[in-house]
């Protein structure tokens, strides 16, 4: 629950930014979820956690003058 929490948190502040620029000029938006767990591992394997992957996500925000962006990694099956 905490986790979807602040993922809204992020969503509502980027929408709320977009909004207060779109005046300023066209708004373009992106966003990306990319894997960027190691090929090979970087710490002898404990079992544990073996099977998940790693991921970054951005969002990114700009209207032509200003640009945004948030960075977030999750871990995820």
């Amino acid at each position: 629950m905490k986790r979807i929490a602040g993922n809204m948190t992020v969503i509502a502040a980027a929408l709320c930014w977009a909004a207060a620029l779109a005046a300023a000029g066209p708004l373009r938006a992106g966003a990306a979820k990319v894997d960027i767990t190691p090929g090979r591992p970087v710490a002898p394997a404990t079992g544990k956690y073996d099977h998940e992957r790693l991921y970054m996500r951005a969002i990114v925000l700009h209207n032509g003058t200003t640009r945004g962006r948030w960075f977030r990694w999750t871990r995820g099956d």
